[in-house]
């Protein structure tokens, strides 16, 4: 595996890099993961910052859980879990790139949440116990554009008595197009939050570089983007990259065929994100060595 040598990560050597290598964006799942899991006080910043927590980061209590969720909730159908953090014994974090139009995975994504906190309880304690605990699902949407906002917050309403039914469990969306945009027509509007969800949208090393210098010093900065460049740089994450690239496509041409049955959610997921994240590019080259456009739908 090819690894950044480089001890010196700037504008200079990015725009160059940026010729030479695609990033692999951090809205695919292994990087988001990686590179966060890799650096804890990175993700306690973006956790405090992103869910206005208002903790002191230097105290925060932060605990990787992913292994210890069964494997069932793990490798649930169409839906792995990124992230899923404790902090400080009583606040519980599913962090979920969510690449489906929310509108479409609402019930799945909050009757999974449900599942998630009712596990929270050790064996042979109180359902009361939950009272002191919370649950939030941080659902990073790279789907739904256009939004006028770009925070929504879902819990379990009252609607009789117009009141929160269930305050210690919740859903947060945020829609990253909406602070990417933001960024580059008012980006005098950010806050450390905007700036954090802006960069997950970056698509160059030199994009990420630029927004994420608003929030990290130097050498946070330089740590973090190595961090990408060499998930960048991986054969198994280039390979499966690709291959998510090409399935997209391939769904595409199945529903532009009339195929629909059954890949309705392949064309909704992957046609967008395909397109948009460099799939006609990668297409062309393979054209220009010549290689069959049969062959390439195969």
């Amino acid at each position: 595996m090819m690894k950044c040598k480089t001890s010196v990560i700037d504008r200079r050597y990015l725009e160059k890099l940026d010729k030479e290598v695609e990033m692999i964006p951090l809205t695919f799942d292994p990087v988001f993961k990686k590179v966060f899991g890799n650096n804890i006080r990175l993700l306690k910043r973006f956790l405090n910052d992103v869910l206005l927590l208002d903790l002191d980061v230097d105290e925060m209590e932060v605990k990787l859980l992913n292994t210890e969720l069964p494997l069932e909730n793990i490798l649930e159908y169409r839906k792995r879990i990124d992230i899923f953090v404790k902090i400080n014994n009583n606040i519980y974090i599913d962090i979920e790139i969510n690449r489906s139009n929310f509108s479409r995975v609402k019930m799945r994504n909050y009757l999974y949440c449900s599942k998630i906190y009712s596990m929270m309880l050790d064996s042979g304690n109180k359902v009361n116990e939950l009272e002191d605990k919370y649950f939030v699902q941080l659902n990073l949407n790279t789907k739904d554009k256009g939004k006028s906002v770009g925070r929504e917050e879902i819990v379990l309403y009252n609607m009789t008595k117009n009141e929160i039914y269930l305050e210690q469990e919740k859903i947060i969306l945020e829609f990253i197009e909406y602070y990417k945009n933001l960024y580059y027509t008012d980006k005098n509007k950010l806050d450390g939050s905007g700036f954090w969800l802006a960069g997950l949208g970056s698509t160059t090393f030199t994009e990420l570089f630029d927004i994420y210098s608003n929030i990290l010093k130097v050498d946070e900065l330089s740590y973090f983007i190595k961090d990408v460049i060499n998930m960048s740089l991986e054969t198994f994450n280039i390979h499966e990259w690709e291959k998510e690239k090409m399935d997209a496509l391939v769904n595409y041409n199945h529903y532009k065929d009339g195929v629909s049955d059954g890949f309705e959610d392949g064309f909704e997921d992957g046609f967008e994100q395909g397109i948009e994240e460099n799939t006609i590019s990668t297409i062309k080259e393979m054209l220009k060595k010549k290689i069959n456009l049969n062959d390439i739908l195969l």
